[in-house]
């Protein structure tokens, strides 16, 4: 499968979207052969999608994109409001890490096909920021 994802600046989350493809075999020609390659394919391109996210986290560009961000307003000769920006920077992106097993809550399918000779299933998820916000919130609702 692949991961494509729209970065931006903006935090706590530093991409607009993320989008995964993935595919599985249909091991037998039948309704449950086809369900059980579409749930493999999901599942895989779910784990593509926290994959991705905890990849992004680990690059040290990520939390050099949030120390400046946090850091704007300081002047550039305050050296420890910029190392306190860093630590809130480097906080943040290990609570996202955690947290990426949640994000992926948020996550839809988006497209699932079937190859014409019914061999092959190919699922696309998605996860933004609003169906991550939209799964908190009935989250919240149910008390979860």
């Amino acid at each position: 499968g692949h991961v494509t994802g729209v970065q931006t600046c903006a935090l706590p989350i530093s991409w607009e979207q993320i989008r995964a493809t993935s595919t599985a075999a249909v091991p037998i020609n039948d309704e449950a052969g086809l369900e059980q390659a579409m749930n493999i394919a999901t599942l895989r391109a779910a784990r593509n999608i926290i994959e991705f996210i905890q990849q992004d986290l680990k690059n040290q560009k990520t939390v050099d994109v949030m120390t400046t961000s946090l850091a704007k307003e300081v002047a550039d000769n305050d050296n420890k409001s910029k190392r306190k920006a860093a630590d809130i920077a480097t906080k943040i992106v290990e609570k996202m890490t955690q947290d990426s097993n949640g994000i992926v809550k948020g996550a839809y399918v988006i497209e699932r096909k079937v190859s014409s000779d019914v061999k092959l299933v190919t699922v696309t998820m998605q996860v933004d920021k609003r169906s991550v916000r939209t799964a908190n919130q009935l989250r919240g609702a149910m008390g979860m």
